[in-house]
């Protein structure tokens, strides 16, 4: 679906997939951002998790791979972390400091909560065979939607508008091969190509999202024609992998 920034088109894709197979499915999402923020009157691509679990057939979220700053001190940064709470939604980071917070979540299936402090399972913590088995342990429907932004992948396998996270693309697709053996893969998404940015609107409307840029963004993006050539491989593999397993 191109750039990261059109991650919350996920959140209606995942609808009319749900609305399809009639039957409660779970979301795996593969992202180096959580996606988890509160947003009033609307959605967009770090909130469409929410919004998502919001629909009756789905049953949870299980998101891998994050190692952005949104962990750091997620509050602050408007997480809503009541969906950790409720268990309906999992964050399984591949590598992560605890997140400092300010109330308390009790624990969960992907962290456990010391004081002021949410400590993660991470990916890290476990072999990636051992990793997959606790990822299939974790779902319990039939049916996955699949979502991959590519931004969870290390520099050598993609080229995006975010910060990275450091996944091979060798362990996204065994991943979604192992899923795919032990469930129905009702649908899936990949975004994350790069793409330079243009802004519309005022002059003001143009710097302030500039300025929201050099916050969330790294200032210096990749070389378009290497970012268009690792992406274009990429999404090749992805695509091999995603129509092997829905059949």
């Amino acid at each position: 679906m191109g750039s990261g920034d059109f991650h919350h088109v996920s959140a209606l894709l995942i609808q009319e997939a749900a609305d399809a197979i009639a039957k409660p499915l779970t979301v795996v999402h593969i992202d180096n951002h959580p996606d988890w923020v509160h947003f009033r009157d609307g959605i967009h691509c770090g909130s469409w998790v929410g919004s998502a679990l919001t629909h009756w057939n789905v049953h949870k979220v299980i998101t891998l791979g994050v190692c952005s700053d949104d962990l750091r001190s997620p509050e602050r940064k408007g997480a809503n972390l009541g969906l950790l709470a409720t268990g309906r939604l999992e964050v399984f980071p591949y590598e992560h400091a605890p997140s400092v917070v300010r109330q308390h979540y009790g624990e969960g299936a992907s962290y456990r909560q010391r004081g002021m402090h949410l400590n993660w399972v991470q990916m890290l913590d476990f072999s990636e065979e051992m990793f997959i088995e606790r990822l299939l342990s974790r779902i319990a429907t039939d049916a996955v939607y699949i979502t991959i932004d590519k931004d969870v992948l290390c520099a050598e396998d993609a080229a995006t508008n975010w910060d990275q996270g450091r996944l091979r693309l060798a362990t996204v697709l065994r991943l979604i091969r192992e899923v795919g053996r032990r469930h129905q893969v009702a649908g899936a998404d990949v975004i994350g190509d790069y793409s330079r940015p243009r802004y519309r609107g005022s002059l003001v409307t143009q710097a302030l999202k500039r300025g929201e840029i050099l916050i969330d963004q790294p200032w210096v993006g990749p070389d378009p024609k290497r970012a268009s050539a690792i992406n274009a491989s990429t999404n090749l593999s992805l695509m091999h992998v995603l129509m092997e397993v829905m059949g």
